[in-house]
């Protein structure tokens, strides 16, 4: 159970979300980046993957694996920052 935000905050319906829809879709999403709010309201960047989960033809779930992409994210601001791109 996830409460959708885009990367600004903004709250989002479960079918703007990508992750969601690849969820109620049974499809597969791969290095999706999003951000997570954590309770105390700071941003927590990840890249997620979805994969449908079947028996036969049967779609019984997902599984959804997210990876903390903050350490990358801060190198990509310190980059761009050291070359004059904000």
């Amino acid at each position: 159970l996830f409460h959708f935000a885009a990367g600004d905050g903004v709250p989002q319906s479960e079918d703007q979300s990508p992750m969601a829809r690849a969820y109620v879709e049974g499809s597969r999403l791969s290095s999706h980046e999003t951000v997570f709010w954590r309770r105390s309201g700071e941003a927590l960047p990840v890249e997620c993957s979805v994969v449908p989960l079947a028996i036969g033809h049967q779609r019984r779930g997902s599984v959804v694996v997210f990876r903390d992409i903050s350490e990358r994210k801060r190198a990509e601001f310190e980059r761009r920052l050291a070359h004059g791109v904000p």
